[in-house]
């Protein structure tokens, strides 16, 4: 996994430090969509002088850079996604969980008129808002 960051980053001309390394590790074993804070307390584990700063920065960075992605939900904290391939998401409304959905289909569907807007697509992403099955079964 580390040789294939690398290569990533040197494409990007991103530097490799070990705080990038581990911050991504740790996002890539992590497949709950962390907030900022998990990742943070992760990679205080193994790097314990480490600041929430550089934990945020380095999430920011990778994300910009297209090698994470930064899952943001009105109303909650953004999370990170180590799968930066499109596609969208389940969020629970109780408790906040937040799980891929793989659907080719919706990464198929088509743009929505902007012609009297003139509004310019960068990205899209459907998320859908329920219940998971932990919070359903506590209910």
């Amino acid at each position: 996994m580390n040789q294939n960051f690398d290569e990533k980053c040197k494409s990007r001309g991103l530097s490799i430090t070990v705080q990038r390394q581990k911050v991504y590790e740790v996002l890539m074993e992590d497949k709950s969509h962390p907030t900022v804070d998990s990742v943070y307390l992760a990679v205080c584990k193994a790097i314990p002088t480490i600041s929430r700063a550089t934990v945020y920065r380095t999430l920011e960075t990778l994300a910009d850079e297209g090698l994470i992605q930064r899952v943001l939900h009105p109303g909650s904290s953004a999370r990170y996604d180590g799968n930066p391939a499109p596609h969208n998401h389940l969020v629970c409304t109780v408790c906040g969980k937040t799980e891929d959905c793989m659907d080719s289909s919706l990464n198929a569907l088509p743009c929505p008129d902007r012609s009297s807007t003139g509004f310019t697509i960068s990205e899209c992403e459907i998320t859908y808002r329920g219940v998971c099955p932990e919070c359903q079964r506590k209910a």
